[in-house]
């Protein structure tokens, strides 16, 4: 008898410690800073985490279950079908592993820069597409304004050579 106890206590432990670990990588997607969405071969989103609410809009219950689509631009709906419909039936991946800048659509209809990159895992015999994404926006508005910094600079020298010039004739005479 104490060798089917001893059994019973090593697989609650296992058990225990199999919890806790995805109780872990639960934790580190959702509080990861860049936007994660997993979608099934049908389409439908089945995972997403804080992060890709604020970066799109929505809250996850409203999508979860649902079509993707309200998370692609209208003029990239069927494309983006496309693709997925072609490597369920290929297995051949286009984009898979990479990375691609493209441009998403908020709730609100707000456009945005974005990385994205896509990874396909094969869970419970079909396709898991898993993108990660980053917001690009604040980074292209620190850009901007570093380029107009540089024109406003480069404006003052600019200033300063030709005030200098205008006074150094009037100053000899």
């Amino acid at each position: 008898m104490p060798l089917k106890k001893t059994a019973t206590e090593d697989m609650l432990r296992q058990l225990k410690e199999a919890v806790q670990q995805l109780e872990m990588f639960r934790q580190i997607m959702e509080n990861a800073s860049d936007g994660v969405v997993s979608i099934n071969a049908n389409h439908e989103v089945v995972y997403m985490n804080r992060a890709a609410e604020r970066m799109f809009g929505y809250v996850r219950e409203e999508l979860m279950g649902g079509d993707l689509s309200p998370l692609i631009p209208t003029e990239y709906r069927q494309g983006h079908r496309y693709f997925v419909k072609r490597f369920v039936k290929t297995r051949q991946p286009r984009l898979m592993g990479h990375v691609a800048e493209v441009t998403a659509q908020r709730r609100d209809g707000e456009r945005f820069p974005m990385h994205i990159g896509f990874s396909v895992a094969e869970v419970d015999g079909g396709p898991l597409f898993t993108a990660i994404m980053r917001d690009l926006s604040q980074e292209r508005q620190m850009a901007e304004r570093v380029k107009r910094s540089e024109n406003l600079a480069l404006l003052g020298q600019m200033v300063a050579t030709v005030s200098h010039e205008i006074r150094h004739p009037l100053a000899l005479i």
